[in-house]
């Protein structure tokens, strides 16, 4: 599934009641249109894709999550997008 890299970060509320972002961002080799950053966005989430030269490609799954949790095996949090974004279109 490529490389995938995950980081999370609290927006400038530092009350816990805030929700936290969660960013997954994954890179693999596809083609498209070199450089065209494309999004997908839904109340709470929003998926991008840039394509970039050499026939690579990024993805980004950014969402809120009100739990404050996140798992830190890879394989868990790979879940978590599917689960998150499944439904996504």
């Amino acid at each position: 599934m490529g490389n995938a890299r995950e980081l999370d970060y609290r927006s400038g509320n530092p009350s816990r009641d805030a929700p936290l972002w969660v960013v997954g961002i994954f890179d693999l080799a596809a083609c498209g249109d070199e450089l065209v950053y494309m999004m997908h966005i839904q109340v709470g989430q929003q998926v991008g894709r840039f394509a970039l030269r050499g026939d690579r490609t990024m993805f980004f799954f950014i969402f809120a999550d009100p739990s404050q949790a996140t798992p830190d095996e890879i394989g868990a949090q790979k879940l978590l997008l599917r689960r998150r974004f499944k439904d996504s279109g």
